[in-house]
């Protein structure tokens, strides 16, 4: 199925689903191509649909994968809920299920980061990051994953 860049070259512009063309190159890994890779329950950083106060990066959770590995390269959907960021919860950084948000849908092929040192997950469901660790720098210091929208406009 070819390199990276040949599948960059024709799917991140493609107008999939409306979506919008790449702004930024934040992510650069394909974690979701390999087998065996993503699974339900796993942390990541999605491309959104449409950028959002700038943003064209998302985190949330995989609820399902509906992949087909083959010989000719992976196809298929990856759908998530997102996350958001809980300022309620003192020092520690912590994520939480946005309610308000419809579960994302991204391609197998799309760029697409696991995220899975430095995260804890507490009894109440929520994520807390650890401060000092890779998650912390790719999910809040980098300031280019959407982590406030509690207000989402549907056009």
């Amino acid at each position: 199925w070819g390199s990276f860049w040949e599948i960059e070259s024709s799917i991140d512009d493609d107008d999939w689903a409306g979506r919008e063309p790449l702004k930024n190159f934040f992510v650069s890994r394909h974690d979701a191509v390999r087998e065996g890779s993503v699974g339900e329950g796993t942390i990541a950083i999605f491309r959104l649909n449409e950028s959002s106060q700038g943003y064209s990066w998302g985190v949330g959770r995989i609820l399902a994968v509906q992949v087909r590995y083959s010989a000719v390269g992976p196809s298929g959907c990856i759908h998530l809920q997102p996350f958001m960021r809980d300022d309620s919860a003192g020092g520690d950084v912590r994520l939480v299920e946005d309610s308000d948000a419809d579960v994302a849908t991204v391609r197998v092929v799309d760029r697409f980061e696991v995220v899975d040192e430095g995260l804890v997950s507490l009894p109440d469901g929520s994520i807390r990051v650890l401060e000092d660790s890779i998650a912390y720098l790719r999910l809040i210091a980098s300031d280019m994953v959407l982590l406030y929208c509690t207000e989402w406009e549907y056009e």
